[in-house]
């Protein structure tokens, strides 16, 4: 299980959870988890490995970035980091998901740790904390927010087209 603390990170979670940021839509890893692996676990067994992927290609490249974003606070001490903050989980418990959707609980976790970061280091970039923080969340939220798209495409059938 892994928790989550920030209320940016949690507002990634689910909709109960209010909005960091003013959008119309966003995505939420729960809703990626629930719809990615219903979708997935509906496809015939030959097909889930193309299908995963359909969600999580976003996802890896937001990985990179967000860890990019993190290289300038790799030396620095993380003791205590998280102790201002209330823990949540990121999935609820028993929740059953495809392995491999486990990449974007991984994004939301690095995104929650650059939060933290960026708060308790604010001067360390020469970007403004705030808007670091902003930059993040967007680039955290796209992919999770993609699988609507990825389940059109999948129901369409058009992701196991050969040609």
């Amino acid at each position: 299980m892994h928790p989550i603390y920030t209320n940016e990170a949690k507002s990634l979670l689910d909709e109960t959870y209010p909005a960091a940021y003013p959008m119309k839509v966003r995505g939420t890893l729960r809703k990626f988890l629930h719809d990615g692996s219903s979708n997935v676990f509906a496809c015939q067994p030959h097909q889930r490995r193309k299908a995963a992927t359909l969600y999580t290609s976003g996802v890896d490249a937001a990985i990179k970035k967000i860890t990019r974003m993190l290289e300038p606070y790799s030396a620095l001490p993380t003791d205590g980091l998280f102790d201002d903050f209330a823990p949540v989980l990121a999935h609820p418990t028993g929740m059953i998901y495809w392995d491999d959707l486990r990449r974007g609980v991984d994004l939301v976790v690095l995104y929650d740790i650059l939060v933290a970061l960026t708060y308790r280091y604010p001067t360390l970039q020469s970007v403004p904390a705030a808007t670091l923080r902003r930059q993040a969340h967007v680039i955290a939220m796209r992919p999770l927010f993609r699988v609507m798209r990825a389940t059109r495409i999948l129901n369409s059938g058009r992701a196991f087209e050969h040609g």
